[in-house]
This record gives C-alpha cells, sequence and structure tokens, in this order.
C-alpha cells in the first residue's frame, strides 16, 4: 500500500526465486496488449530459467494505482499495483539477448 513494489520488481524476483505473477491486482483500464507484454515476459522468464511460470493479474475495472479492492471472505484484499506500459518488454528482450548469449 506504500508503493514499495511496483509490477517490475515483482517480474524481476520471478528471474531468482519466484514462480510467477499470482494474483495481482492491477487498473482496470490496463490494456490487453500490456498483460500480453507482461505474459510473455514470464514466459520468456520460465523458458531461459527451465522453469515454469505462471501470470494470475486481475484488472480491477475502475481501480487506480494506490486504491484497495476487496475480494471477501478468505481471499482478503490487494492493493491496485502499477503497470509501467513502457517497460514491459524489456525482460522478454534481456530473455532473448541472454538465450543467443548462452546457446553455444
Amino acid at each position: 500500500s506504500c508503493g514499495s513494489l511496483s509490477l517490475d520488481k515483482l517480474e524481476a524476483m520471478t528471474c531468482v526465486c519466484s514462480v510467477g505473477l499470482d494474483m495481482i491486482a492491477i487498473p482496470g483500464d490496463t490494456t490487453a496488449d500490456t498483460i500480453s507484454a507482461i505474459i510473455a515476459d514470464e514466459s520468456a522468464i520460465g523458458m531461459i530459467n527451465n522453469k515454469t511460470t505462471a501470470v494470475r493479474v486481475i484488472p480491477v475495472p475502475g481501480k487506480t494505482v494506490g486504491e484497495v479492492v476487496e475480494f471477501g471472505g478468505l481471499l482478503g484484499y490487494a492493493p491496485i499495483i502499477e503497470v509501467v506500459h513502457t517497460a514491459q518488454l524489456s525482460l522478454l528482450l534481456v530473455a532473448v539477448v541472454f538465450q543467443h548469449l548462452f546457446a553455444a
């Protein structure tokens, strides 16, 4: 809720210790292209690290960064995390470069 974590940081953590992005609430106006890029990033990370990765992001209509969404019951709540639209393909491009460097 204080903005310390961003989607970019969560994606970066996937490279070393995590298995993907799970139950991340994002702004409802996030485009399908941006969500596709997030999925592509995670797929590239999984391919390069030879591990299974997954993506479950939840676009929340009418909510913006910093707001909180209540899922109810045992599901609890989640802060809406910022999605930086211009940086989504950065990890995918890095993954492709590493693949070519270490393929030999």
